[in-house]
């Protein structure tokens, strides 16, 4: 079955896991783009962990996939969804859906996982997998990856 992946990068991070993982699997692969804020450089970096620590959403703009199986792929700022994420899971339409969710960090995954299965109780969807991946290991995730596609 083909999984739509979605992902928001403000580094490049989950751009590069989200292209990874779609070689793996058959899949459709979507950006989820952040609207009318720059959060760019240092004083994005400030501005995106306030906006992320008092669950602040920016406006963003994606495609409505079809597939019932999503995998979402997401930063963690201050411990915390990013703005773009946010507004993403407010608005998407996960109903039925089954949700695989993989986070990438430069410190700690915080709550960043019961933070989203917290946004997506009003939803009618199933969360079926979590992986978390360090910045650091980004570029040599392959084999996290691969567990990861095991699970689906």
């Amino acid at each position: 079955m083909k999984v739509d992946i979605y992902y928001y990068s403000r580094t490049g991070n989950c751009k590069e896991v989200a292209e990874r993982l779609s070689k793996r699997v058959d899949s459709n692969l979507y950006r989820i783009v952040g609207k009318n804020k720059n959060f760019k450089g240092v004083l994005g970096w400030i501005k995106g962990g306030y906006y992320a620590l008092f669950n602040k959403e920016v406006e963003v703009n994606y495609y409505q996939g079809s597939s019932d199986i999503i995998c979402l792929i997401t930063p963690v700022w201050a411990g915390k969804i990013p703005p773009a994420i946010r507004k993403f899971i407010n608005s998407f339409n996960f109903n039925g859906k089954q949700i695989y969710l993989l986070a990438t960090m430069n410190g700690s995954e915080g709550n960043i996982f019961a933070s989203i299965e917290e946004v997506l109780e009003k939803s009618n969807t199933e969360i079926i997998g979590k992986t978390a991946i360090k910045a650091k290991q980004v570029k040599s995730c392959d084999n996290v990856l691969e567990q990861f596609c095991n699970q689906m």
